[in-house]
């Protein structure tokens, strides 16, 4: 089913470094808009330092997933991971839409999301499992991916005073 799993670690780091990179220096220079939302865009970090043990974090998760797919190339989680990461780039570009400016990640999501389409695709008319069951586990897994990136958030902010 696929063809290499470990392309989902890959180009999610290749995403990531883009945020790191980018987003503290975004998050100063937007700190007015930031401070009027409720959840700021990349928790109002300002540390590249910080934000990279989030990114750490998530990049683990990714690989123990993907590692555990290389067993089962019929992975329903990791269906369920590769399309809340293709929402999640889909995400970058409506913040972009929403700030009227560039936000840190969206290059690399514009560059990415044509891929992951077409491999969500490609993956789901390889799937055996119902649409039942794949739908309930997109679902959870997408919560977990919220409840776990909202943590990071949460923890940045707590490490970064």
């Amino acid at each position: 089913m696929f063809a290499n799993v470990l392309w989902l670690p890959i180009l999610f780091i290749i995403h990531d470094f883009e945020e790191i990179i980018f987003a503290p220096r975004w998050v100063k220079e937007h700190r007015d808009i930031l401070s009027t939302k409720k959840r700021p865009l990349f928790g109002a970090v300002t540390n590249s330092s910080v934000f990279s043990v989030g990114v750490l974090e998530e990049l683990i998760i990714l690989l123990v997933i993907s590692a555990k797919s290389l067993s089962n190339p019929n992975n329903v989680i990791y269906f369920s991971v590769l399309v809340g990461y293709t929402v999640h780039l889909f995400a970058h570009l409506l913040f972009c839409f929403q700030y009227k400016t560039y936000v840190p990640g969206v290059v690399t999501s514009v560059i990415q999301l044509p891929f992951f389409v077409l491999w969500i695709v490609s993956a789901y008319n390889t799937m055996s499992a119902s649409i039942v069951t794949i739908l309930f586990t997109c679902i959870v897994v997408f919560v977990l991916l919220i409840v776990n990136v909202l943590f990071l958030h949460y923890l940045m902010g707590k490490i970064s005073i």
